[in-house]
């Protein structure tokens, strides 16, 4: 099931594959320079334009 997201003058859908490729495109990009234990996903959120979610 897609989400949608409704702006003031457009309807967008999301595709949750796409979304999922970019952030795991963004985290390796990550990894490669910072090592899985230093990545933080405050710096993955803003390179994928997307709002960090905290738990």
């Amino acid at each position: 099931m897609s989400k949608t997201k409704q702006s003031s003058s457009q309807k967008t859908t999301r595709d949750a594959q796409a979304t999922q490729a970019l952030i795991l495109k963004a985290a390796e990009e990550e990894f490669a320079v910072h090592g899985f234990t230093a990545t933080r996903a405050e710096a993955i959120a803003p390179k994928i334009k997307c709002s960090q979610v905290d738990d």
